[in-house]
């Protein structure tokens, strides 16, 4: 019998749309202003949302939180 998560936690076909990232490191002193990582994105109520890990600081003194991005 097929799992009804296949379709989930298969290969995803993404297209790309622009040649520009939509996401990058943020501005100095914002939480992801060194590093950005882990993203997960969904698509629901025809928008997508993309959640993210970021980092700011020196190893020693790292802060790491995770937000919220979302399409226009």
């Amino acid at each position: 019998a097929e799992n009804p998560m296949d379709h989930w936690l298969g290969p995803q076909h993404w297209k790309r749309d622009r040649d520009l990232p939509c996401l990058s490191v943020g501005p100095p002193g914002e939480f992801d202003d060194t590093h950005i990582f882990a993203p997960c994105v969904s698509y629901e109520n025809g928008s997508y949302s993309m959640w993210y890990c970021g980092s700011r600081g020196t190893v020693e003194d790292r802060v790491f939180e995770v937000d919220v991005f979302r399409s226009p």
